[in-house]
């Protein structure tokens, strides 16, 4: 009977080194590379913010304001002139 012991003890004391190991891994070498640097912060930022707040419209049709801004900023395209056409 204490010859199966033995083994067992052997066993348990691999594993536990094991599961040691990998929790000291988890806690120095991994979490060293997941800093964040806090003076970093623009990141996040919007572009836009400086934009006052908009409303949005449900009535107005939003495509046909798009296509409009498209002619006026594109005149003579062609692709602007087949859309014009077709609409």
């Amino acid at each position: 009977m204490q010859q199966s012991s033995k083994p067992l003890k052997s066993e348990s004391i691999i594993v536990l080194i094991l599961i040691v190991g990998i929790l000291v891994y988890c806690c120095f070498f991994v979490q060293q590379g997941q800093k964040v640097d806090k003076d970093e912060t623009h990141e996040n930022k919007d572009p836009n913010e400086y934009l006052p707040p908009t409303r949005y419209d449900p009535c107005a049709d939003y495509d046909k304001l798009a296509l409009e801004t498209f002619y006026k900023n594109n005149p003579g395209d062609p692709f602007a002139e087949e859309i014009k056409k077709n609409n």
